[in-house]
């Protein structure tokens, strides 16, 4: 007989600058402008170097679209 662990799983905690992509991401009916804080804590995350790639390549795509 065999005794195994039991199986657990661990669900990663969503990146700060997610939210943001989030916000802009919603489509034409549920996408909203930032507001100026939002704004600045996004812009002070991207000149800090603390986004993805992939964050920052989509929010700027979000952007560009709005």
């Amino acid at each position: 007989m065999t005794d195994f662990a039991p199986l657990t799983l661990v669900t990663p905690q969503e990146h700060p600058f997610a939210q943001f992509v989030r916000i802009l991401g919603k489509g034409k009916r549920g996408a909203r402008n930032l507001t100026r804080e939002e704004a600045r804590e996004a812009m002070g995350m991207l000149l800090d170097e603390k986004v993805e790639d992939t964050q920052l390549g989509a929010f700027l795509m979000l952007l560009r679209h709005k």
